[in-house]
């Protein structure tokens, strides 16, 4: 290797450890308060479209924090009069307030058992 390659290198390896520390996993607190988050805005957001919803959860599928800021991947589930729903989407929490929220349309959730198709009765999850 040349004397260049070994500083190019060097430099590659430096800024992608110090990018990885910039930006990592979400601590079980920032956790549960995107989750505590993005669960009261995803509900508001709805409620117009699906005034009652029921045994709300939400899965986060991704989280990461950077700079005092969290953002997250998630699914979040919910029970109308139509059956069990689920929206997939992100947020992104600042300060304890959603300052982004993205979300798809929500599509119907169903589970199979033997082969016949039923729907899921969840129980109701709090979250803290």
């Amino acid at each position: 290797m040349t004397k260049f390659q070994i500083i190019a290198s060097a430099a590659v390896l430096a800024s992608s450890l110090m990018a990885s520390a910039a930006m990592a996993d979400c601590s079980d607190a920032q956790f549960k308060e995107v989750g505590r988050l993005a669960t009261i805005a995803v509900s508001e957001r709805i409620s117009a479209d699906v005034p009652t919803q029921k045994q709300k959860s939400i899965k986060i599928t991704q989280c990461d924090a950077y700079e005092g800021t969290v953002k997250a991947d998630f699914t979040y589930s919910y029970v109308s009069a139509q059956g069990l729903n689920s929206i997939s989407g992100s947020v992104e929490v600042a300060n304890s307030n959603v300052v982004a929220l993205n979300i798809s349309s929500d599509a119907p959730s169903l589970a199979l058992n033997d082969d016949a198709v039923t729907e899921v009765n969840f129980g109701p999850v709090k979250l803290r």
